[in-house]
């Protein structure tokens, strides 16, 4: 059964992407929240949900902020922002974490679009803002969509983000939450699993 899923989302997905790019979106939400609500659920029964801090998860937020936003008025600065993000740091994680679709594996697959469904988001809305007849379907984001991403949009905009949210999550496990990583050796953070992982660069 979760094999049969998984394989077919991929072809699912495709099939939105390209007769339906327009309208991803709604794709995206539906199943970024699908998978994150099952995910936080696994996660916390597992104590690993300070996993969920990570900045993979940050950037899939932002996107769906962006489009929550989007709905009221134009947000080009925060889109361009989530397109830097998510096809540069976010699409590499992908070949450095070695990511992989195992379709018997939900967790395997949930990584893995975690990673990929930010940068089909921004590229369909960068590029396909419109219906085929030119009608916008979200006005306010067909705007979004128009002009350039410059090196102030990576170096600058992109890279504030980024340590916007390194101190919220160094606030978060070293001082709001500190104690209680401290006490429960269970609790795992991705600092502290990387510290155990014999295997990984942190030990060669």
């Amino acid at each position: 059964m979760l094999f049969c899923a998984g394989f077919t989302f991929i072809p699912l997905t495709e099939w939105v992407m390209i007769v339906h790019p327009h309208r991803f979106s709604y794709w995206y939400t539906a199943s970024i929240l699908l998978l994150l609500s099952w995910r936080a659920k696994i996660f916390t029964a597992k104590k690993w949900h300070y996993f969920l801090l990570d900045f993979c998860y940050f950037i899939n937020a932002m996107c769906l902020v962006y489009l929550a936003l989007t709905h009221l008025h134009p947000c080009p600065a925060l889109f361009r922002v989530v397109f830097a993000l998510s096809n540069g740091p976010l699409l590499v994680a992908i070949a450095v974490w070695r990511n992989s679709f195992v379709f018997h594996s939900v967790d395997r697959v949930t990584t893995t679009l975690v990673h990929a469904l930010p940068p089909c988001l921004t590229y369909c809305v960068r590029w396909y803002p419109v219906e085929t007849d030119g009608t916008p379907v979200a006005a306010h984001r067909a705007l979004d969509a128009y002009g350039s991403i410059d090196w102030s949009d990576i170096l600058v905009n992109s890279m504030a983000a980024y340590f916007l949210w390194q101190l919220a999550y160094i606030v978060q496990t070293e001082v709001v939450f500190a104690k209680q990583l401290e006490a429960d050796d269970e609790l795992l953070t991705s600092l502290k699993w990387l510290s155990r992982d014999r295997t990984g660069a942190m030990y060669r």
